[in-house]
């Protein structure tokens, strides 16, 4: 790993706040065959969860603090002798939150790196072995998934194998190169050796 960001005590420590802080997302598209993964962090220290963005290339999502709703009052059992719901004005508010996600081929990667120094797994082995069998790996979606994948490789992540071999670095062709090479194969000619 060639990255200050993403180094073993980086990993390690990035492995606590996935300990006690990650967790998954499955969305549903009617436009997709499977479901997306979205591994998240929600955490109302946003140094946290800034410096993981920052190791991912990623923007965090901040979310304003807000009013708690009146089903969410906790009752009164410290200075009152019988519990009971004090009935008012109440104070009560929601932190101010910052969210980070990360979903598909990306997500495995963070999660191929991370996961060794997990105490916990929280359904996360799972997600990243659905992840790497439905990944994109060609056709539509393959150029954001060669985007993410050399987003982070240059980053200093290690992608895990069954993504090495794949030439995250190819450039889509021109236009004219692309529908050119389109309309040879679909011609139907064989063309000469």
């Amino acid at each position: 790993m060639n990255n200050e960001h993403v180094n073993t005590d980086n990993l390690a420590w990035l492995a606590g706040v996935f300990d006690m802080k990650a967790g998954i997302i499955r969305k549903s598209n009617q436009q997709r065959n499977t479901s997306q993964i979205v591994l998240y962090l929600d955490s109302k220290n946003h140094t946290v969860v800034r410096t993981v963005a920052r190791m991912t290339g990623t923007r965090p999502e901040m979310q304003p603090g807000r009013k708690r709703p009146d089903w969410m009052r906790r009752g009164c059992a410290e200075h009152c002798p019988e519990a009971h719901v004090h009935v008012g004005e109440y104070n009560w508010s929601m932190p101010a939150t910052t969210r980070w996600t990360i979903t598909g081929a990306a997500a495995a990667v963070v999660l191929h790196n991370v996961m060794p120094y997990m105490r916990t797994d929280n359904g996360l082995s799972e997600a990243f072995a659905e992840i790497l069998e439905h990944a994109v790996t060609g056709g539509q979606g393959w150029g954001a998934t060669r985007a993410a994948l050399r987003r982070l490789r240059d980053l200093g992540w290690e992608l895990p194998e069954s993504f090495q071999e794949l030439d995250v670095d190819q450039r889509a062709l021109p236009p004219a190169q692309g529908a050119q090479a389109a309309g040879e194969a679909s011609s139907g000619e064989v063309p000469e050796s």
